[in-house]
Formats: C-alpha cells, structure tokens, sequence
C-alpha cells in the first residue's frame, strides 16, 4: 500500500513462475516451491494483499494495466 500511496503503482506488477531441479534425475518440482502450483498468487498472495488494504483497482493496475503496458508488442 505504501507503494501505491508513494506514486509507484503505475510501475508495480505481479507474476508467477514455477521451479523445477534436475539434480537427482528428472526435473521435479523445488522442495521450497508453495503448492499449488500456478494458482498461489490469487489463493493466497492476494488475499494476503487484500489483507493489508489493497483494492480492486490496486489488483487491476498490478495484474492487467501495468503488464499491458510493459509487455506491449508493435506489429
């Protein structure tokens, strides 16, 4: 939230990725990784955000705004 109250929200986006280790044999997923995979952020990180006074429109700006933004492609 200070981020935002700070003028940073506009810079501000979330993601999410996966680890994997193949040193024992075949890629298996990290010991350290929460489960489940790929859908902890909006069943936990963001409830936890919201938690903290986060609003809709803060989820907006970080998850659909911003990335637009910064992932833009010209053809």
């Amino acid at each position: 939230m200070r981020l935002f109250d700070a003028g940073y929200g506009e810079r501000l986006t979330l993601g999410l990725d996966w680890a994997f280790d193949n040193v024992t044999g075949p890629f298996i997923p990290c010991s350290w990784m929460p489960l489940p995979p790929y859908v902890y952020l909006f069943t936990n990180a963001l409830p936890g955000l919201r938690e903290l006074g986060l609003q809709e429109r803060h989820f907006q700006a970080m998850l659909v705004h911003n990335p637009a933004r910064l992932l833009a492609c010209r053809s």
